[in-house]
This record gives C-alpha cells, sequence and structure tokens, in this order.
C-alpha cells in the first residue's frame, strides 16, 4: 500500500466533500437524461403517412362486396382477385394516418388516364357507383363520420359527360379540390392528378372516390380501356401534405377487367314505302333481359325500332349488354304473333369484333322467326328482322281439270267458296280443261269443289290461302272403269 505523507492526507480530506457531491450531481444528471430517453420514445407524435388500396371483389365465379378489411388491397389485381366490367367504377381508399387532429391538411394522387392513346381511367366518380356494399371503413378501427364533397367535371374530357359523383371522408372533412392537372397527351401515354384538402377530426382519415373504366361507347372502337393489355388501371399517390409518400400505387390488370358484348335487335320493316305502323312483338330466351318486347319500324317515336338486349340480373349502368359468353349462354329472341298480312320476309345477325377476337357463330332461321346469338367479350351484335306486308288487293286463282293419264276435261264446273263470307263463284273448264278466277280477296281462305257428269275425283275439294296469285291449282279424275 502507497502511504500518504502528511500533507497529501491532509489535502484529500479537505477535499473528500467536494468530491461526494460531484459524485451525486453527475449520477442525478445521469438519471434525467435517462429519463427524458426513455419518455421521447414512448410519447413522440406518429409520423404521418398514407396509403392506397381498391376494392378486389373476387372473380366472377365468387364475387364478394367488399365489407370486409381483407377485401381491400394495395399492389395488383388480376381476375383471380377481381372482376369489373367496361364503364363500372372500382372503389378506391386512402388512408391517412398520425394525422394532428383540428389541422389543415392535403393529399395527392393520380392515375392513369391513356396507354399510347387508348383511354383506362378516364375519370373520378362516387366509390359506391358500382357496388353499393363497398365499405371504405372496413377493417380501420375508429373510421366513420363520414362527409362529401362534390367531385368536379375534369375539362379535358370533353365532350365526354361523366356520371356525377362525390369524395366521400372518413374523420374528416374536406375544404376543397384542386384543378384537375393533365401529365402528358390523351393522345399518348398520359396521367391527371388532383389534390384534396381537408381538416383531419382524428389521427386517422380515410379518403374514398371510384375510378371509371373507360367505355367504348365514349371514346369509340380502338380507343377505349378494352384495347390495352398489361395492368394500365393505375391509381397512386404522389403527396401527403406537400411530402412525398414513396410508391403507393394500385392496379388492375386488364384480363380483370371484363368488356361486354352488345347485343341490338332491329325491326327493319321493308315493304311499301319502308315503314309501317304496325307493332311487332318479341320474345326473349329467359337468360336475357328483356325477355318481352315490341318494336315497329316508322317515325312517329312511340316505339323504337330497335332494343338493346342483355344478360338478365345485371346492375343498372349494365343493362343492355352481355357479360355471358360462349355456347353455353346463348341468347334467343323470336319474333312472335306475326299475322296477316304482315310476315317475316328475311333477317341476319352481324357480328363485328368490338376490340376484341371474334367468332361469327350467331345464327338466324326465318322459317321459326328465331336469331340465336352466341356472345363473344367486346363483340357487337345486330340482329335484323325485317317484315313485309301482303300490298295486293286482289289474287288470281286458277288450274286446269285432268284425267289420270294428263289429258284435259272440259265443262268440269268449278265452285270457289269464301270460307268467311261463305259467298261462291262458278266457272267451267274450256277446252284444254283450264279454269280462272280473278279479283279474289288476298288472304281469304276459299274452298274450290270440282264436278263433271261423266267424272269422279280421287279429291274434288282443294282449301287454299291466297297470299297472291296461285296457278297450279290442278284436279285429276279417277281412272275410267
Amino acid at each position: 500500500m502507497k502511504t500518504l505523507t502528511p500533507e497529501k492526507a491532509i489535502l484529500k480530506f479537505l477535499l473528500l466533500p467536494f468530491m461526494l457531491i460531484a459524485i451525486s450531481l453527475g449520477a442525478v444528471s445521469s438519471a434525467n437524461a435517462q429519463s427524458k430517453s426513455k419518455s421521447a420514445y414512448v410519447f413522440a407524435p406518429e409520423a404521418a403517412a398514407a396509403d392506397v388500396e381498391q376494392c378486389q371483389n373476387g372473380p366472377a365465379s365468387a364475387p364478394v362486396g367488399c365489407t370486409l378489411g381483407g377485401e381491400w388491397a394495395g399492389g395488383n389485381s388480376g381476375d383471380s382477385k377481381s372482376h369489373w366490367v367496361e364503364g363500372q367504377s372500382i372503389p378506391d381508399r386512402i388512408i391517412m394516418t398520425g394525422l394532428t387532429p383540428g389541422a389543415g391538411q392535403t393529399i395527392q394522387f393520380d392515375w392513369d388516364t391513356t396507354k399510347s392513346g387508348k383511354h383506362a381511367l378516364d375519370y373520378l366518380t362516387s366509390f359506391n357507383r358500382s357496388l353499393a356494399s363497398a365499405d371504405p371503413c372496413a377493417g380501420i378501427a375508429g373510421c366513420g363520420s363520414p362527409s362529401t364533397f362534390p367531385i368536379p367535371t375534369d375539362p379535358n374530357l370533353a365532350p365526354v359527360v361523366p356520371a356525377p359523383g362525390n369524395f366521400t371522408m372518413y374523420n374528416g372533412v374536406i375544404t376543397g379540390v384542386s384543378a384537375y392537372t393533365l401529365s402528358g397527351l390523351y393522345s399518348g401515354n398520359s396521367t391527371t392528378d388532383i389534390t384534396v384538402t381537408f381538416t383531419a377530426n382524428s389521427s386517422t382519415v380515410v379518403l374514398a372516390f371510384g375510378m371509371h373504366i373507360a367505355r367504348r361507347a365514349d371514346w369509340g372502337l380502338g380507343n377505349s380501356a378494352i384495347d390495352i393489355s398489361g395492368s394500365p388501371f393505375h391509381t397512386g399517390l404522389v403527396t401527403l401534405n406537400g411530402s412525398s409518400t414513396g410508391t403507393r400505387a394500385v392496379s388492375l390488370t386488364a384480363g380483370a377487367a371484363v368488356f361486354p358484348a352488345l347485343l341490338k335487335i332491329t325491326e327493319d320493316f321493308v315493304g311499301g314505302t319502308g315503314n309501317s305502323s304496325q307493332d311487332f312483338q318479341f320474345s326473349a330466351s329467359a337468360n336475357a333481359s328483356p325477355i318481352s318486347f315490341y318494336l315497329d319500324d316508322d317515325a312517329d317515336g312511340t316505339l323504337s325500332n330497335f332494343q338493346i338486349v342483355g344478360n338478365s340480373g345485371l346492375t343498372p349502368d349494365l343493362v343492355g349488354n352481355i357479360v355471358n359468353f360462349g355456347a353455353a349462354n346463348q341468347i334467343t329472341v323470336q319474333q312472335i304473333n306475326v299475322s296477316f298480312p304482315f310476315f317475316l320476309q328475311g333477317g341476319s345477325c352481324v357480328e363485328d369484333p368490338g376490340g376484341a377476337p371474334q367468332t361469327d357463330n350467331s345464327t338466324f332461321s326465318v322459317a321459326s322467326k328465331t336469331a340465336t346469338i352466341i356472345a363473344e367479350e367486346g363483340e357487337i351484335i345486330n340482329c335484323t328482322f325485317s317484315n313485309n306486308v301482303v300490298l295486293a288487293a286482289s289474287a288470281n286463282l286458277s288450274g286446269r281439270v285432268i284425267t289420270s293419264d294428263g289429258s284435259g276435261i272440259s265443262n268440269a264446273r268449278i265452285v270457289l267458296t269464301d270460307l268467311a263470307t261463305g259467298q261462291s263463284v262458278v266457272t267451267s273448264t274450256g277446252t284444254f280443261g283450264y279454269y280462272h278466277f280473278e279479283g279474289l280477296s288476298v288472304g281469304a281462305i276459299y274452298t274450290a269443289t270440282v264436278s263433271h257428269r261423266r267424272y269422279t275425283f280421287l279429291n274434288n275439294t282443294a282449301t287454299f290461302a291466297l297470299s297472291g296469285d296461285l296457278s297450279d291449282a290442278n284436279f285429276v279424275a279417277a281412272p275410267v272403269e
């Protein structure tokens, strides 16, 4: 052990209280620092963040209503997860967390409007436009208190008129919406973005809206979503409160979008002046809608000369289209109750591709007055029923009375009776067995009875429904024994 000198021992003794105070102060300072560090870790506010999800309504064989949290997801959706139809709106939701209640906020997002000049997602709509059951709060604790704000019309859409709709916000109130910003040109690749300004009523806020799948009816054949391959239906976040959200996006593959076939039944009156006030009745198979309707081909506007026919049980924005394809889902349309003097003269079914591969397999039967339609995805099918009317005021009936070996019989007596009126006219055959009646009523039903003083006949009475001139109403005598 080292021995201290008396002087050093006295100095150490005098400094000892100050050393103890310093050690004590150091310990307190260290404890306070640890306490502050722990307090900052536990109580620091959560950083603001945002994500986007879309409703995955299940495959066509097993649809779901997007009422559960697991039925909403980010990323890419294929046909095993979703099935949406041309002209429908895909429900999307943006989930924002870590917000300061009472403070103003902004969220900016964009979507693919065109790919190589083909329109993909053309405009915003209400989130529940096509799927009423969709619940943007599904799986989000504390989500509620919805408020709405009108979606402005995008001026770039003209002359297309979009379906009206609203943004819906949960746990917040929208205070404004920016103008649309189009990046790129509709003739090439383009995106459109918009910024929504709102006040948060909670740290978690949900914004819901729908993305409309562009239709051929709006943009024309070759210019709509049916003509795009890959995953063209993309919606992504851009900024939250002016700061980048990172890569946050949803998309839908082309295979998850169904493009209906269009079936148009047309009445074409080809007789007389080319139009008629006559109403023609049609009946469709049970898998069609409507299953019964009337058409006429005139200019009075009471009835149309065409009817759009589709699958039964479709949602309102799809009525008049076919989404069940192939021979197993064929539709038949028949013209019924056609009465004299009108008749079906001809008909046809013409199939055009409509943007997708086609098969010309729909048929028309004049004999059964029936069109049989086998639709493929995207086809445009027009089946035309061509009717006519017997316009002649009168008709002629002629024939010959002959022996069994073909020789003419003269002076045979023919009595012709109108079954409706009971009136009869009589004539006799000439030298070579010919007879002739003129001025008969078209559409009337007549019976002709032949007699002769020397001959009997294999069949001495015949019945005729006259739709025009008839020239081979012959009678044959029985062989003479």
